[in-house]
């Protein structure tokens, strides 16, 4: 009786997205896969494989990410070294001017020969493989991530 009766209109609904930090070790150093945008907002830039999750048919958090990393790079869960792990979820208001997001980030670790391998498709005009130390212009909130990110797992 409580569900049928709850106005979902009275709440303001931020959209979700979650994105790839899709990433490899070679030579001792860390290299990353990123897109270059095809389609605005930031079209041109480069940014983390990603996308809306889909609520109708994305099981779960993990599952929508793992497809958008398929479809923007073709990259499969079967090329990964050990699992994609959940990182972090950012909120922060105007990261996307489209709408109000919370971002669930995600990391997956191939190996630099699946990573230059990659394709663009989707939404993603190319893929390339950047180093760490050489990171271009990136859309978004993206810099932000990737810094956190390689900071977290070099104090582990």
């Amino acid at each position: 009786m409580f569900v049928e009766k709850y106005d979902v209109s009275k709440f303001d609904r931020p959209s979700v997205t979650v994105d790839n930090i899709a990433w490899a070790e070679y030579n001792n150093k860390k290299w990353i896969l990123l897109i270059r945008r095809a389609g605005h907002p930031y079209k041109g830039y480069w940014a983390l494989p990603g996308g809306f999750l889909d609520v109708k048919s994305d099981k779960n958090l993990e599952e929508a990410a793992l497809r958008e990393l398929r479809e923007e790079t073709g990259l499969s869960k079967d090329l990964l070294i050990g699992e994609t792990k959940q990182f972090r979820t950012y909120s922060d208001i105007g990261t996307d001017p489209r709408t109000r997001i919370i971002d669930v980030v995600f990391s997956s670790k191939f190996t630099c020969e699946a990573l230059t391998d990659a394709k663009a498709g989707d939404d993603a005009a190319e893929t390339h493989v950047f180093s760490l130390d050489n990171l271009p212009k990136l859309g978004f909130n993206h810099a932000q991530i990737i810094r956190e990110y390689f900071e977290s797992i070099e104090n582990q």
